[in-house]
């Protein structure tokens, strides 16, 4: 069955909702206390790729079918040339914001620049997860690894003091129209 372009968006599929018709999906606004900006659209059906694997988050992607046509918001076309190392690559949604809670979700619409960074070097970076920093020094928190996490179908991308699931984080459930 042939569906428009504007009844299909994509999103991750970490971000999949337990079946339910109440399930809608709000496109073109900014700011989501404000009700009135944008159009909510009642999702038909959510279809991860069939090779998700939630323990990895390989495959971290879904297609999400419209009940009707979406009038608002902008139809991206995704480049399917391979993505080079120390590209800028804009990030955005309404992640969490707060480096020491993974809780705080943004209620406007964050985003911010980054660069591509090689499979080896996300691999070989680390960090640490909540907890706080002081005078250059972190306390509290959880040390995370990338390494023997990445496939070759994941794109990597950082930047000094942005990030785009902790911190200035665009990351839970951005919807994509194409």
């Amino acid at each position: 069955m042939y569906h428009s372009h504007s009844q299909v968006v994509l999103s991750a599929a970490h971000c999949r909702q337990q079946y339910s018709s109440n399930i809608k999906v709000v496109i073109g606004r900014h700011d989501l206390r404000d009700t009135d900006d944008g159009e909510e659209i009642r999702v038909k059906g959510q279809y991860p790729h069939p090779m998700y694997n939630a323990q990895q988050t390989d495959n971290d992607l879904m297609l999400i079918l419209l009940e009707s046509d979406a009038t608002e918001g902008t139809i991206v076309n995704v480049n399917p040339d391979f993505i080079g190392g120390n590209r800028a690559v804009t990030t955005m949604g309404y992640g969490d914001t707060d480096p020491s809670s993974a809780s705080r979700l943004a209620p406007i619409l964050q985003h911010t620049e980054v660069y591509t960074v090689s499979k080896s070097e996300c691999e070989a970076s680390t960090g640490t997860i909540g907890g706080f920093e002081m005078f250059g020094m972190s306390f509290g928190g959880q040390m995370g690894s990338y390494s023997n996490m990445i496939s070759d179908n994941m794109l990597c991308a950082a930047d000094v003091g942005e990030d785009s699931c902790q911190g200035k984080s665009p990351c839970p459930c951005l919807l994509i129209m194409f």
